[in-house]
C-alpha cells in the first residue's frame, strides 16, 4: 500500500522511476543534485517505492524530543558536531556497528 501511494504522489510531482534496489547490504550512495528542502520528501518516496530502508545523516539537535523517534524511524543517523570524532569517523563507526546499513548522502555544491 505504502509503495502504491508512494509511486502515485512520485508520479504526480513529474517523478519516473528506474533501476533497481543495490544488492549490498553495506552501501553509500550519492544523491545528486541535492537543489532544495524537496529531496528528503522525493527520497522518503522513492525509498517506499523500492522496499529499502536507506539511512542518512542528521546535525543530532534534529534527535532531540519530541522528534527523536521520527527521525530515527526514518532512517535517520545523528552526526555529533560538538565531539572530538569527525562525520568519517562517525559513520565508519556506524557501518562497523552494523550488518546492513544503506547510507543516503545528498551531495550539495556548498559542502
Amino acid at each position: 500500500m505504502l509503495s502504491r501511494v508512494s509511486r502515485l504522489l512520485l508520479k504526480l510531482a513529474g517523478w519516473k522511476l528506474e533501476g533497481a534496489a543495490p544488492a549490498s547490504t553495506r552501501t553509500v550512495v550519492l544523491a545528486a543534485p541535492h537543489t532544495s528542502k524537496w529531496d528528503f520528501y522525493y527520497m522518503l518516496l522513492m525509498n517506499w517505492c523500492f522496499g529499502l530502508k536507506v539511512s542518512w545523516m542528521g546535525k543530532a539537535p534534529m534527535f532531540r524530543p519530541p522528534f527523536a523517534g521520527l527521525m530515527r524511524f526514518l532512517g535517520g543517523i545523528p552526526v555529533y558536531r560538538d565531539t572530538g570524532s569527525g562525520m568519517v569517523d562517525q559513520m565508519k563507526a556506524a557501518f562497523d556497528e552494523a550488518d546492513f546499513l544503506r547510507l543516503l548522502i545528498p551531495v550539495e555544491g556548498t559542502r
